[in-house]
Parts: C-alpha cells; structure tokens; sequence
C-alpha cells in the first residue's frame, strides 16, 4: 500500500459538516480492514478448529479412494484455512480472496508460514476465477471450503457462491466443507424487543400523554435483521411461546441450486400462553458429510454446551454465555412480526418462513391448516410505509421508548411560561413539551421522512403550536416573532450523524449557532439539559478484549503480520475509540466511575484546546481489558445516564443501558494490575472540530 498522502472529505459528527483532512492513500482501507471481524473469527477456536478437523477428514477420505485433494478456499481472509489444507495433507491449494489489502494479507502470512509454493492466492471474487490451462483454478476441485456466511447465514451472499462453485468449479462427487446448513426459529413474546420495533404510546400514571397514530404502529416495518448477542438478554425480558423450531436447510453439498426465493411452513404446538410479537433466529452448521462435525451458533438455553446446564440451573448470573464459545461475527437475530396473535399454551400455529438470496422475513398464523394468500415470495416481504423503520435505527426506537427516559423527562421538565426550541433528531420530546403546556415549540428536524412522522403524531394529538423546521434559518424567523418572550433551548440531546456518545454535543454548537442570530434582540435563552459530564471507568471484559487482542499464532500458525496490519489500520483509523453497545459484552468494574471531563452548555464553547488528564487508583489485584466511557446530562439538578444504568461497584458487572452505545478504549494487550497500581488518563479536546482525543495508560503504583 501507498505511503504518500492525499486530501480526503471527512465527515465530522459533531459539527454535521464536510470537512478535509490529510490522509494517507490507504486510509479507506484502513478503515475498513481497522473495523472488520477478522481477529475476532480467528480468537474463535471452535471456528477454527471445526473446519480443521472437517478439512483433515476430507482430505483423509480423498487419498483413501486413491485421489488427489485438491482444495479450493473461497473467502480465504487471513489464509487460516487454506494453511490448515496444506497441514492436513492436500495435494493443492487455490485460495481467492476479493478484498485486495486482506488479499495481500494472505499472501504475507502464508509466506510467513512457509506455505507460498503450496497455496495460490487469487485476488478475485469466487464467481470470476476461471477454469483451464491459462486460468485461476488448472482444473475443477474435489474439496471446497469456504466460510462466507453472516448473522443470517445467506447474508454475505453464500447462496450464489456455492450454486456458481458447483456449476463452474467443483467436481460431481466433491466434498463442501460446511455440508449443511440449518436456520432454527422460535416465537416469543416480549415487550423489550418490541420496543426495537414499534414506536409506543407515552403514558403516565394511566393518562395517555402522546397517542401514536395507528398507521405507524400497525406498519409492517422492515424485513432488516436485528442482530444481537441473544444470550445476553435476561430471561425475564421474554417469555418462549414455542420450542426450537428447524424452518429451513440449506444443503451446500448439493448439485441442485439452492432457490433463492423459498417458502415453508411448520406448525408448533405453543409451550405457553401469550403474544406472538417476536422471532428468534440462529444457525448451526454441520461440517461433514457424515454429520458427526457441528458448529452451533444457538443461543445458551437451546446451545449443546449449555442447555441441560441452563435446564438444571436457569441462567448464570453476570454472564449467562460463559458456558458457550463466544463469536461476535456470528451472533443471534431477531425478526419482528407485524401483526400480533394470542395464543394459549397446547394451540396449534403455522409459522411462514420465507427467504430471498439474502435474508429471512416470518409470519405467524392461527390455526391447523393455514391458507397461504396468493402472492409470490416476495410480495410478502415486510415493507416500511411509515417512514419510521428506514430512518431510525432499532436502538434509537429503542430509545424513543425507554420508560427511564421518559420518566426522567417526565419529573425533571421545568414547566415555564416560555417558548421552545427543540434541537435533536428523531425525538419525540417536543410533542411531549408542546403537550405539557410550551406555549409555541419549533422543532429543527432535517431529515423529510421524519419531519412527516414528527408533523402526522402533532397533529394526531391535536397539537397546533408545534412547528417542525427544517433548517436553523426558520428556527430563527419563528424565534424573531416571538418579541421579547423567552426562550428555551432543550434537547435529549440525540443526533442522527452521532457515533461516539460525546458526539451529542451537537446541542452545544447549535445553541451558539442560534443565539448568534438572536443576540442582543434576544438575550433570556436558556439552555437544558445545562451541563454534561463524560464518564469513565477501567473493565475486565469477559470477551469483547478479543476484537483488539494480537493473535501472535492461530492453530499453529504465525499471525504476526496480521497482527501488524490490524494494529497499523487502527493507528491510522480516525477514532481511538470504539462504539460498542456494552450491554451485549458483559464486563467487571474494575475502578469507580470517574469524570474525564465536564460541559457547560450555558456558556460559550471555548476557543482554545483543552486538556484535562488525571490518575486513578485500581483498589484491588485484577486484569484489565480497556475502559469505557459514557455521557451524563443534566437537566434541572438530576442526571440520566447513557452507561450504567445501576450503581457500579467494583468486581461486579455493570448493568448497562440497552438503547446507547458507549465508547471503548480497548488495550491491545490486558495487563496484570496490582492493587494501588494507577491509571493515568489524558483528553483532549479540540473546539474547532468537536473531536477528543484520548489518552490511557497503567503504571505501577
């Protein structure tokens, strides 16, 4: 890759404007290679050696019937596979990889491993390799192995890859390492995964305060897969209304195409009463032809390696997964049914499955014998008509719907003869000001979609002093008509282009932005919430540190370059730090929490640099991973945090909020840390941008 440098267009967040900076030429790629799964797959030691194990008996069977073993890799990323080939006994080896830099990756680290006379890396896409004398492949193959599969298994397109490998690169009588892939459903109830899905009313103490018109909850939503780490959501946030439940197989091994537009339909029995809102899903894969090598992606109640456990015990406190491997390539997936039934423990239902080449989508029906409406596949793919499913994220409905969010604007809205301005995206807190008494509210919303959603649930509650803008220069005109009358700046604050917590100080550029505009015409502007401070505390995770770990040596084989390259993208990626919703990846306290910096929206955003650094004692022997860092706001004396969301105590889990993501400082190395050891801290931040920069660092105390 180049080393000179070039000017590229960077997104700031916390400006919301295009800016330029300078970059090497390989900075997209770094980025991209920076934020990929691939250490996170190679630290997956079943992975790994389940595909070992399945490649070494192939290759075992192919010599025994007199035959060479010639393995094609598709998708071959760091080149793991293609070298366990070569370790196991094949006679050739033909890897393709699409990605160019993690292409010449491979390339590296099998030379590394002394491997490069014995593996053919093709820098191509498996559907563009070509078969003969001058081409990819010298002739077809007996052995593929590939592992091109996501969260919905079919999503990385695996359907077109193995019907285009055994129509134009495999022999009739090859060996598919996986052989077989199984996709697992099951129908719970659950008022927390609906709230991912479905924008609620806002109530308090039994008085329906904003009614949310039936044409955005009765909307079919979007087919989008909501991916999560299953096993960490408590068992009392569902309740299971059917068994596991296999729906569709998807035979790898096969000459016949895989379709990619499929239906079918199982009937259960329901093992308990109640609401049919939402579908789990996940996966497993059988490995060989045999069906004695199986991967499972299940999550821990229904996992082979946990469930009797999980039967005997229920779930694990802290970490119900630590019984399971941990994969966060591979997770669980949830699907939202549009239209709810009630049914009573011994009924019997149909559940629709359907799949195209790249996803799934589910129904449920009442009855024995359900019949089918007469519409293709496709037709019955769930599609959004509301606006609300393709503008806002499953987290920031989430969020919209939080009861702790609610209640804290609730309790803490200083009710005030004033006039509003509401900055913020995707938010329904100026309907709940303009319903508490605001006597006019303008709310700045520059996304169409959302402004027609905000407009359609005002005037479905019949609230005409709301008036939704769509750009800073009409806050301004409505603002100037109000004369003298003061005026109240509130926000969440939430904002659509926000990565990283602190991002949301957004709120702290637009009330300059508008009070330029307003002052001296208008000088009582208020601000809320008024102040902010980010959060910090040093944890022992009990996976997520395998994202940013070294390998140093996967199944044997060295992973020093690979190493290196990740460690380089890194450097060179624009945040040091990494969002990540904490809740999913359970980790230990190892420090109280502590103040990296503190925001005072009310006054003037500072024109110089400012640093803030400090130490922190560790209070006991441990093992630290990183630290995580939040956002705290602060409206009329009371705080609402976007991290804990329960007292932290020192070598406990922290309970974190469901509907943020947090930023991470992951160590590429733990360290072993003694009681009275120090954690010195550094932040910078840089007005002009918005940005921070941190800094963090252990040292015997």
């Amino acid at each position: 890759m180049s080393n000179s440098l070039s000017f590229v267009q960077h997104f700031n967040h916390v400006c919301s404007k295009m800016e330029w900076k300078v970059v090497s030429d390989d900075y997209d790629y770094n980025q991209e290679i920076a934020t990929s799964c691939y250490g996170d797959m190679l630290h997956d030691t079943e992975r790994n050696q389940k595909f070992g194990f399945a490649l070494e008996k192939a290759i075992k069977k192919m010599h025994s019937q007199g035959r060479k073993a010639h393995v094609l890799d598709i998708g071959t990323g760091t080149g793991l596979l293609s070298m366990l080939a070569v370790k196991y006994g094949a006679d050739s080896v033909v890897a393709c990889e699409a990605f160019t830099p993690v292409a010449d990756c491979a390339i590296n680290i099998i030379h590394q491993n002394n491997f490069s006379d014995q593996i053919k890396v093709v820098k191509k896409h498996s559907t563009a390799l070509t078969v003969g004398s001058d081409g990819d492949l010298e002739h077809k193959v007996n052995i593929l192995v590939s592992e091109v599969f996501d969260t919905e298994l079919i999503g990385e397109g695996a359907i077109k890859t193995f019907n285009h490998a055994h129509e134009h690169l495999l022999e009739d009588d090859c060996i598919v390492i996986p052989s077989l892939g199984t996709v697992y459903a099951q129908v719970v109830e659950s008022h927390l995964a609906t709230s991912w899905n479905q924008l609620k009313d806002w109530t308090s103490k039994s008085e329906t305060l904003i009614k949310i018109p039936d044409k955005i909850k009765k909307c079919p939503g979007a087919a989008a897969v909501h991916d999560i780490q299953l096993s960490q959501l408590d068992h009392k946030l569902f309740k299971p209304l059917t068994k596991c439940l296999p729906v569709f197989r998807f035979d790898w091994s096969s000459k016949n195409p895989i379709p990619t537009l499929r239906h079918s339909d199982v009937q259960f029995k329901a093992v308990d009463s109640g609401k049919t809102q939402v579908i789990f899903m996940w996966w497993d894969l059988v490995m060989d032809p045999e069906g004695e090598i199986i991967l499972s992606c299940a999550p821990v109640w229904e996992h082979p390696c946990s469930k009797d456990k999980y039967l005997k015990e229920g779930f694990a406190k802290g970490n119900p997964a630590k019984d399971i491997p941990w994969r966060d390539h591979w997770m669980q997936a949830v699907y939202f049914l549009n239209k709810e039934s009630h049914v009573t423990q011994g009924e019997y239902i149909t559940l629709n499955c359907y799949h195209d080449e790249f996803s799934f989508w589910f129904k449920v029906n009442d009855g024995i014998a359900p019949t089918l409406e007469k519409h293709t596949v496709k037709s019955l793919r769930p599609v959004c008509n509301c606006c609300v499913h393709f503008s806002m994220s499953r987290t920031r409905i989430g969020a919209i719907n939080c009861e702790r969010r609610r209640r804290f604007y609730l309790e803490n809205y200083v009710k005030s003869d004033c006039n509003y301005v509401v900055f913020g995206d995707m938010s329904l807190l100026g309907l709940l000001i303009a319903k508490l008494g605001g006597n006019k509210v303008d709310i700045l919303e520059s996304s169409p979609p959302i402004s027609n959603v905000i407009k359609t649930i005002a005037e479905y509650n019949g609230l005409d002093n709301v008036t939704v803008c769509s750009n800073m220069s009409q806050i301004v005109k409505n603002v100037m008509s109000y004369g003298s009358s003061n005026v109240s700046i509130i926000s969440e604050p939430f904002f659509r282009n926000s990565v990283l917590p602190w991002d949301n100080i957004t709120l702290w550029y637009m009330k300059e932005d508008l009070i330029k505009f307003l002052k001296p015409k208008l000088s009582n502007i208020s601000v809320s919430p008024g102040r902010a401070r980010m959060i910090a505390c040093a944890v022992q995770f009990d996976d997520l540190w395998k994202i940013a770990r070294r390998l140093n040596f996967c199944e044997g084989f060295s992973m020093k370059l690979f190493d290196d390259l990740i460690e380089g993208a890194k450097a060179k990626a624009e945040s040091y730090m990494e969002p990540q919703p904490l809740w999913e990846y359970p980790g230990i306290a190892l420090t109280t929490p502590f103040t990296l910096f503190d925001f005072n929206f009310s006054e003037d955003i500072p024109t110089k640099i400012v640093q803030r650094d400090g130490k922190i004692e560790f209070p006991s022997n441990c093992r630290c991973d990183g630290v995580a860092v939040w956002m705290e706001y602060c409206m009329n004396d009371s705080w609402l945090s976007t991290g804990p969301v329960d007292t932290v105590s020192v070598n406990e889990y922290i309970s974190w909020d469901m509907f943020e993501r947090q930023g991470v400082h992951l160590f590429r190395n733990s360290r072993k840390v003694n009681q009275n050891d120090i954690l010195n801290y550094e932040v910078k931040f840089f007005p002009e941008s918005g940005e921070f920069n941190f800094k963090f660092s252990i040292n015997p105390s």
